[in-house]
């Protein structure tokens, strides 16, 4: 599976458990919701600054992220 699928899956659980909306994550995040949408949805892989800014928004580390993603890229077959 494409890490952007993937990353996209992880930020919408983190998203989801917070309680949060994509409208809300956004607010936080300073971009459009629709930017939110098409990163959840993989049709856009963030960049570094993007992926601070989320993380920020759902009040974990970037690392923590890109940590959750290797994880799941690992048990996928890599990238």
């Amino acid at each position: 599976m494409k890490s952007e699928i993937i990353l996209g899956y992880i930020i919408t659980k983190y998203r989801e458990d917070l309680g949060i909306t994509q409208e809300e994550l956004a607010h936080k995040c300073q971009v459009d919701r629709s930017y939110v949408g098409r990163i959840e949805r993989g049709e856009r892989n963030p960049t570094i600054n993007m992926l601070l800014k989320l993380a920020l928004g759902l009040e974990v580390s970037a690392s923590f992220l890109i940590q959750e993603l290797e994880k799941e890229l690992g048990d996928n077959g890599g990238l």
